[in-house]
């Protein structure tokens, strides 16, 4: 029942695999949910390394519950290509 331009967004990091798969076989395309206030950007790498190989996965969201954007500038360079 849900239009297939619909994207997607995976939240929980524990099952990601499991859920990126899933929706993306129903043809969806999927999203990481990444960050939650973490210290650190090591759950943002386990969702951009599982994105990989995704049929259909397009993105990742940045998201903070608590206003906290302490590593924003560090996330954009992860996820950004390489500057010329």
């Amino acid at each position: 029942y849900l239009p297939k331009d619909l994207v997607v967004i995976s939240w929980y990091h524990r099952v990601r695999k499991k859920s990126l798969a899933h929706f993306s076989g129903l043809g969806f395309r999927t999203m990481a949910g990444v960050y939650y206030d973490d210290e650190d950007l090591e759950r943002t790498k386990d969702w951009l390394e599982d994105l990989k190989g995704v049929p259909g996965a397009c993105g990742l969201i940045y998201c903070s519950w608590s206003n906290k954007y302490d590593l924003l500038g560090e996330f954009g360079d992860l996820v950004s290509p390489p500057r010329e």
